[in-house]
């Protein structure tokens, strides 16, 4: 299933490498709880926060049969996976996409800086043109600007080989630039299962309201909210 937008990695001396780190695999002594009986509560706190509009108890119990029993995180990922490929269908997989405001990375892809942020602003085309750049040359800090916005990344790091940048951070900086689009809402991840992240956009009491539930991949409230910039 194609992520937002698929257009090919670009590497270049903006950042020369993205540090895609789904928080680390979550393992159990216990065997996975079968996924009728786990994700009912799930999906229902989702479609209470605005997403997953069509994924009827019905849907979910197809996809259900598709997935079968894995890791929980795994397990729920790949549910949304087949929701949003909404079967094969194009226009309706991208009507789904595109009102979540869903973005999905792989690590395995190796997609770079300048790919993520695009990725980024196509969920969100109303920001309008949106770029990762330097001030001031190669050696300047790396920055999203979109118009007259700039928002810097924080957390790049330099060594001897490049530059790199983690996909949380471009997430941060963008966040920034919601903000001063004023727009409600904000990409927060969902819980990864160390090879993909999910970013969702939800306003804040949604956000906070999943958060405290465990729903999301940021486990405090503090932390959520130095993510979204709220």
């Amino acid at each position: 299933m194609p992520t937002l937008p698929p257009p090919p990695p670009i590497l270049d001396a903006v950042a020369t490498n993205v540090l895609s780190q789904p928080p680390a695999h979550r393992t159990s002594s216990l065997p996975p709880p079968l996924p009728e009986d786990a994700d009912a509560d799930h999906f229902a706190a989702l479609r209470q926060a605005g997403l997953c509009a069509d994924l009827t108890e019905g849907l979910l119990m197809v996809l259900q049969e598709r997935v079968g029993t894995k890791d929980e995180d795994s397990r729920r990922l790949d549910l949304l996976e087949h929701y949003y490929d909404a079967g094969g269908d194009p226009s309706m997989s991208d009507k789904r996409w595109s009102d979540d405001r869903m973005v999905l990375f792989r690590s395995e892809n190796g997609a770079s800086a300048r790919t993520i942020v695009s990725a980024l602003a196509h969920s969100h085309p109303d920001t309008g043109e949106t770029h990762l750049e330097r001030l001031g040359g190669d050696g300047g800090p790396l920055v999203i600007r979109c118009g007259e916005h700039i928002s810097a990344v924080d957390d790049e790091e330099v060594s001897v080989g490049g530059s790199s940048v983690s996909v949380r951070a471009l997430v941060a900086a963008f966040n920034v630039v919601l903000d001063r689009h004023a727009d409600p809402r904000r990409l927060v991840p969902l819980r990864g299962d160390g090879k993909r992240e999910m970013y969702v956009a939800l306003d804040l009491d949604h956000a906070v309201t999943l958060c405290l539930a465990g729903h999301l991949e940021e486990m405090t409230t503090s932390e959520l909210m130095s993510l979204a910039n709220w």
